[in-house]
């Protein structure tokens, strides 16, 4: 029998709406997050059809997270379902209007914000299954994700680019130890100038500007760090 732990089920004490435009479809949307019952989960609701933040819902990862069902989709979602992991929303309700939803400063500050401005309301517990063996999976260019049975959760995430001012960068991260709101929400979108034009020519980027997201250039950052 697989084991499990139990976690304190949260949801918003109050609803929050947060409008801004999308980095990728340049788009404007509203997005008004709400309190939802227990064991309802996290969901988003889109043109009256509902979709489960859940794996098998993901349709694309390129340059960003994509869920969809049913014909409907919304973009961009690793921001928001970042912060309200780290903070131990477990149900809500997300409803969009529009395909994207706001990029904000190009981090996950806006969502934190808001949900620290309301507060989150104890509806229960809920009973998660734990890994029992190692899971890896792979993705393109070398990248892949391994998570180890653990009795806490750790993040320990490494990049590598062949570029002189990024290069090869560890960080790691404990709950218990470091605090999301200060240590991860602030950190923001980043690209490379060489990049610009084609993500543009494939339909992406299209709402990107130096205030959503940090430009790498060959010398120099767009703003410090």
């Amino acid at each position: 029998m697989k084991s499990s732990f139990t976690q304190t089920a949260r949801t918003l004490t109050d609803s929050i709406t947060i409008r801004g435009v999308g980095i990728h479809t340049g788009a404007e949307s509203t997005v008004t997050l709400f309190p939802a019952e227990p064991g309802a989960g996290i969901t988003f609701l889109r043109d009256n059809i509902e979709i489960k933040a859940h794996a098998g819902n993901v349709i694309d990862t390129s340059r960003c997270t994509i869920l969809g069902t049913d014909g409907a989709s919304v973009s961009t979602v690793e921001h928001l379902l970042s912060a309200l992991s780290a903070l131990g929303v477990t149900d809500v309700r997300i409803e969009i209007q529009g395909p994207e939803l706001p990029i904000g400063d190009g981090g996950a500050q806006i969502w934190v914000a808001g949900i620290h401005d309301v507060g989150l309301t104890e509806i229960g517990n809920r009973t998660f299954p734990l890994l029992d063996t190692p899971l890896i999976v792979t993705g393109k260019d070398g990248a892949f994700i391994a998570a180890y049975p653990a009795t806490s959760f750790r993040l320990t995430v490494a990049i590598s680019f062949g570029h002189p001012l990024v290069g090869t960068q560890l960080a790691r991260f404990e709950p218990d130890i470091n605090d999301y709101s200060r240590d991860i929400a602030p950190a923001r979108t980043f690209g490379f100038i060489e990049e610009v034009e084609a993500l543009r020519a494939a339909g992406l980027a299209l709402g990107g500007t130096l205030e959503n997201a940090v430009v790498i250039y060959p010398d120099r950052y767009s703003v410090p760090l």
